[in-house]
């Protein structure tokens, strides 16, 4: 937790150890996500995105 705060994460800046976005990696980005093809694409707090 201290080094994210030391890579000032909550002013938008990367921790150093950080890979990028998962699709962008080249190893990822051949696979097929199944556990969390929903992630980022439906609102978690939402009644209508959850039915």
């Amino acid at each position: 937790m201290e080094s994210l705060f030391d890579a000032s994460f909550q002013n938008g800046a990367d921790h150093p150890l950080s890979l990028s976005l998962t699709e962008e990696i080249p190893f990822l980005k051949k696979q097929t996500r199944l556990t969390f093809a929903h992630c980022g694409v439906i609102d978690p707090h939402s009644l209508k995105s959850y039915e």
